[in-house]
């Protein structure tokens, strides 16, 4: 700058330094939950300053998972789903002026995004025990009445990402009632009951009719899809009581077996099942022909003494003509 007064001139120069950034508001430590959105915000005292952000010393570039922005003295950090490992010391410099702050991302407990749920079903089907978690490949206990299960013919267990699953491939009737238990690493529990209806015994094998000749013994056979069944026998409408009628079961296969058959056994007999079905079969009995077992013999006795004629049947009680 010069000024002149007459012939006079005075000259000075003046030098205007750069105001040096200053943070008028600076980082702030901060802490979230994991998978929560970190946001990280600073102001300085000029606009269009370009930040450099750092995290532990290294240099941040703008990623899926870090977004930078601008907007004129305002500079923020954005981490959209945080992570444990984002934990640690972030810098924004400006030339040689630095601003930190740390950042704690705590682990988010364990949650249950869909617990198990009670199961009924019938015996011999597959079910299966589901379980989804807030979080993926967490090792978990399966427990079935407080006891540990492990994977067996029996038993299947799978993992899908959050999805753990226990697959029962052939339900059984013992196994009704049953309290099936997913625990997690913190001690969280989700439980689940296994309801398994009985499925009714059907016939697959049926009584069929019979023929036999009075004295003979035969034998009623049906087959049923279960073993250990009680059944009834009943002759007409009758309960059977008489002990030449005995009853066997070998596994699935069920017979009445009678010995000696008489002429009175002749009627339908029929077997019900607990859940009231019923098979039916007649029995027939022909009459044993009559014949002679011990023939006559001759006799020689004295004038005056007592003879005696015997005869023996294959019958009792048969009404004979003597001449």
């Amino acid at each position: 700058y010069t000024i002149e007064v007459g012939d006079d001139a005075s000259t000075a120069r003046l030098t205007v330094e750069e105001l040096p950034v200053t943070f008028t508001l600076p980082l702030k430590d901060t802490e979230v939950t994991e998978e929560d959105t970190v946001t990280l915000t600073c102001q300085v005292n000029k606009p269009n300053q370009k930040p450099v952000w750092l995290k532990d010393g290294v240099e941040i570039t703008p990623s899926d998972r870090v977004t930078l922005t601008s907007d004129d003295c305002t500079h923020t950090l954005t981490l959209p789903k945080s992570m444990i490992e984002d934990s640690g010391e972030f810098t924004v410099k400006f030339g040689d002026t630095p601003s930190s702050a740390k950042l704690t991302v705590n682990e988010k407990p364990l949650e249950f995004k869909k617990p198990l749920k009670d199961i009924r079903c019938m015996e011999n089907e597959t079910v299966s025990f589901e379980a989804e978690l807030n979080k993926p490949d967490v090792p978990v206990t399966w427990l079935m009445n407080g006891q540990p299960i492990t994977a067996d013919a029996e038993f299947t267990i799978k993992v899908e990402g959050n999805k753990h699953i226990l697959t029962i491939p052939k339900t059984r009737p013992d196994l009704a009632n049953a309290e099936f238990t997913i625990a997690l690493p913190d001690g969280k529990t989700s439980s689940g009951k296994l309801i398994v209806d009985e499925k009714p015994a059907e016939f697959t094998l049926q009584l069929k009719d019979q023929k036999v000749v009075e004295g003979e013994s035969c034998e009623f056979t049906m087959k049923l899809s279960k073993s250990d069944i009680q059944v009834k026998w009943t002759k007409g409408k009758e309960d059977i009581t008489d002990e030449r009628f005995t009853t066997t079961c070998t596994d699935t296969e069920y017979k009445l077996i009678i010995t000696d058959a008489k002429l009175t056994d002749a009627d339908t007999y029929t077997v019900t099942l607990p859940n009231g079905k019923t098979c039916k079969a007649k029995l027939t009995v022909t009459a044993k022909p009559l014949t002679i077992v011990k023939e006559l013999e001759g006799q020689e006795v004295m004038e005056n003494e007592e003879a005696t004629f015997t005869i023996e049947l294959n019958k009792p009680d048969q009404k004979v003509v003597w001449y």
